[in-house]
């Protein structure tokens, strides 16, 4: 089994999935005002050539640890999750912005709350003197943070049914890949639907553009079964090109990974295990090439 420093140049994309539960275990009594996944996972990260690193939480699992994750956040994120309606919805909402603090804290050796989140005219959030770029997805149950050397989008969809697949399909998708989602139908249309979704806006925010944008001028060429590389209509520049990386159904989830204008191998996804001790508070299982 491969440590995170053991991993070869060709492989683009670490998938991590950290566990809240055992990040309790390991701070119990200790008064840590830090995550303790931090200290192993980020630390010895080496961005692969080209690549990045996606890190996704259960988010039901860091409930437990809600205060202090969330102790660090801005007013205006304080103030978007107590919009939400209803009370989980707050708390998850503050968690998701309160993990993201603390990765990027890490990466950037400073406190979550010195962290300078902006947002570009589409949205889209940066750190201005961060050395690396970085990009967040979220539903009700899941949180992706991707962090990466290059521009990135990522996107999380739940592995839920759609009303009419066929019909959202036809407002983001072309030829062929239309005619894919017809042939198929019930769930396995709903799926596919919703994993091509997670590409195109992965795309989309490794663009530094928003979903309102027109999907249907985006050209996506598939290199393998998961990955695909993405441009717009009549852009025929080098760095139009996006390699988008499906990372397949992870905590309940489609996952996709975006690269803009860089070459990069298929994805190598990755699970960080938490071990109930501090001396080993963090395992890397392979997966094997997606």
């Amino acid at each position: 089994m491969p440590s995170i420093m053991e991993l070869k140049p060709r492989q683009s994309v670490l998938l991590l999935m950290l566990s809240g539960e055992q990040w309790e275990r390991i701070a119990a009594g200790r008064g840590l005002t830090t995550l303790a996944f931090t200290g192993a996972a980020l630390d010895h990260v080496a961005w692969p050539t080209g690549g990045g690193a996606v890190f996704l939480f259960a988010l039901d699992e860091w409930e437990a640890v809600h205060d202090a994750v969330t102790d660090c956040l801005s007013d205006e994120e304080l103030a978007k999750a107590d919009a939400k309606r209803f009370a989980e919805d707050r708390m998850r909402r503050r968690l998701s912005f309160g993990l993201t603090r603390h990765a990027l804290s890490r990466l950037l050796g400073c406190l979550p709350t010195e962290v300078n989140i902006v947002r570009s005219g589409k949205g889209k959030p940066f750190v201005p003197e961060a050395p690396f770029h970085y990009n967040v997805s979220h539903s009700r149950a899941a949180l992706a943070v991707a962090v990466g050397p290059h521009p990135l989008g990522v996107d999380i969809e739940p592995l839920e049914s759609l009303e009419d697949s066929l019909a959202l399909a036809e407002l983001f998708l072309r030829e062929p890949d239309i005619e894919r989602v017809r042939q198929l139908s019930g769930d396995g249309r709903d799926q596919l639907v919703r994993r091509l979704w997670t590409e195109c806006e992965a795309y989309l925010k490794a663009k530094g553009r928003g979903i309102d944008d027109d999907m249907l001028r985006t050209i996506r060429i598939p290199v393998t079964s998961s990955l695909t590389t993405m441009r717009d209509e009549g852009d025929l520049a080098e760095d139009a090109i996006c390699h988008v990386h499906y990372l397949g159904v992870r905590m309940g989830h489609h996952l996709s990974f975006a690269l803009s204008g860089q070459r990069s191998s298929p994805a190598w996804p990755l699970e960080a295990v938490r071990s109930s001790t501090a001396a080993a508070c963090s395992e890397i299982v392979s997966h094997g090439v997606v």
